[in-house]
């Protein structure tokens, strides 16, 4: 790895402590998602872009960043972006990254998808089951879920610097419970 790539990293890490530190001043929105911290992450089965079903508890053992999203969301797209270019270095880590779209019409999420070129699983939500579920205020809504499938943040809405804050919390919950390894 080169200089300046060892460089960026460093910055980008400090920067996410930073607006952690930052984000821990400032008290969470009170309302649905925000009343989820704490308790058991809800189950849900979705399908994902490519047919298979995947169960959230699938995960159980492993940090998940779990995001549900809509294609009319101009900061959803933002974010996937983001997501999907952490996505590799997570899943080296063992945290897994996955998306929900609540579009009742699933042709516009895979749109979206494919036009994002997203590397990341896709599951599709068309009945909102899962949207219902964790009842977001404001979209995206973003989940941490530790190993053991209890929720420790939610994060609703999207600016640039949440990135920054999701990945520090990530690496306080892998701090918590040990490093994870990749499953095949």
């Amino acid at each position: 790895m080169g200089a300046g790539r060892q460089w960026q990293k460093r910055i980008v890490h400090a920067t996410a402590y930073l607006c952690l530190a930052f984000a821990c001043l400032v008290a969470p929105p009170a309302g649905a998602g925000g009343d989820l911290t704490g308790e058991p992450a809800p189950d849900f089965t979705l399908k994902s872009m490519d047919g298979k079903n995947l169960r959230l508890s699938e995960y159980r053992g492993g940090v998940v960043l779990l995001s549900l999203w809509a294609s009319w969301c101009g900061d959803c797209r933002e974010q996937l972006n983001d997501l999907n270019a952490l996505h590799s270095e997570l899943r080296e880590r063992g945290v897994a990254v996955i998306t929900v779209s609540v579009d009742s019409r699933t042709e516009r999420a895979i749109e979206l998808a494919t036009d994002l070129q997203l590397q990341i699983p896709v599951l599709l939500d068309a009945r909102q089951t899962v949207a219902r579920q964790y009842d977001p205020r404001f979209m995206p809504m973003t989940v941490l879920i530790d190993p053991a499938g209890t929720i420790r943040h939610v994060h609703e809405g999207f600016e640039l610097p949440d990135t920054a804050v999701y990945l520090a919390e990530v690496e306080q919950l892998l701090a918590d419970f040990g490093p994870i390894a990749e499953e095949g």
